[in-house]
């Protein structure tokens, strides 16, 4: 009598990615890639497709995201890092390079995620259903974050001081909107390679919100 195959066995390279690209995966070769080199074994490896074909971000079974070449440590509950978001930091550092600013500047990283681009119920469920929705819904219009956050930054910021906030294509007009109406000089730094876009405001002198 046979041996029944063992649920492992079958775990090639192929299988893996078909599993994952079934799954609605759409980078599922890259991230077949990761989880052969992070499993410890067959039974991890099974495991580990079992739940990203349930739809669980693959940042959580990995245990870490990679960002702007570093390895960003998450888990259940926090807010994946994304890679557009890479543009904000390469933005942030060319102001801090540019003024010259000593090691003892003090920048502030507020609201880490980003407002939600669509109605909430259409994201990728694996966002949806397992990042927090405090970090994803910007309101009716994404917007009111970046409101309350304009609002109240000409109060603590230095009087040359800079506000930087992540928006979209669609929504970067809106931000430019709401920091210019709070006071601020307004660029919009987009990269298509990224797929990121980014709204600076800076404080001018004498000005005071409309």
């Amino acid at each position: 009598m046979p041996v029944p195959e063992s649920p492992t066995a079958s775990l090639t390279f192929a299988a893996v990615a078909s599993t994952l690209r079934s799954a609605g995966c759409v980078f599922a070769e890259e991230e077949a890639q990761l989880l052969f080199a992070e499993a410890s074994g067959p039974a991890q490896l099974a495991d580990c497709v079992r739940r990203r074909a349930a739809g669980l971000p693959l940042e959580y079974i990995l245990g870490w995201a990679e960002f702007a070449g570093r390895r960003i440590k998450v888990g259940p509950g926090v807010f994946v890092p994304r890679r557009r978001t890479e543009l904000l930091v390469k933005e942030a550092a060319s102001i801090l390079n540019a003024a010259g600013v000593s090691a003892s500047a003090v920048v502030l990283d507020l609201c880490c995620g980003s407002g939600a681009v669509v109605a909430i119920r259409s994201m990728p469920p694996e966002a949806r259903l397992h990042e927090s929705r405090l970090s994803l819904d910007g309101g009716t219009d994404g917007l009111d974050v970046h409101g309350r956050v304009a609002a109240a930054a000409r109060k603590w910021l230095d009087p040359a001081g800079h506000v930087l906030i992540e928006t979209s294509g669609q929504q970067a007009a809106g931000t430019a909107s709401v920091l210019s109406a709070a006071g601020f000089a307004v660029r919009t730094a987009r990269s298509e390679q990224l797929d990121g876009t980014v709204v600076v405001g800076t404080v001018v002198a004498g000005t005071e919100p409309r």
